[in-house]
């Protein structure tokens, strides 16, 4: 019976020792995609908030093309009054802003802090997961 444990203990230490390895060889590689994809995911954030702020910088002129002398003479145009349209207008600028500057300099420093000092990145991420 004791030699059946010991066969069974031994087997049990060489899958162990198996599977260490194979863990010590894999976390590396790992490593490289969280990195990487980390950083796509901040680099397509910014992406979005650039667009998104040229978006609405276009739309700003085009709205600013069409009803320009009439926003800014207050007077009638077609039976409209286009003050509301200007509140309007400030609004479809400064909000997607609003969203899109933030958005855009806290993954513009994660991808900076990715790039810069990964090893700081990957230990802010492990305690966060942890925490």
């Amino acid at each position: 019976m004791g030699e059946i444990l010991k066969e069974y203990a031994l087997k049990a230490l060489t899958w162990l020792e198996s599977g260490t390895a194979w863990v010590a060889g894999e976390i590396p590689l790992y490593i490289a995609e969280l990195l990487r994809w980390n950083l796509a995911v901040a680099i397509t954030a910014i992406v979005i908030s650039i667009m998104l702020v040229i978006t609405a910088y276009i739309v700003f002129r085009k709205m600013i093309q069409l009803h320009g002398a009439s926003i800014k003479s207050g007077k009638n145009c077609n039976g409209y009054r286009y003050d509301g349209e200007w509140l309007f207008l400030w609004f479809g600028v400064a909000i997607p802003c609003i969203v899109a500057i933030p958005l855009f300099v806290v993954h513009f420093l994660e991808a900076l802090k990715i790039l810069v000092a990964p090893r700081v990145y990957l230990l802010e991420y492990v305690t966060e997961l942890l925490s």
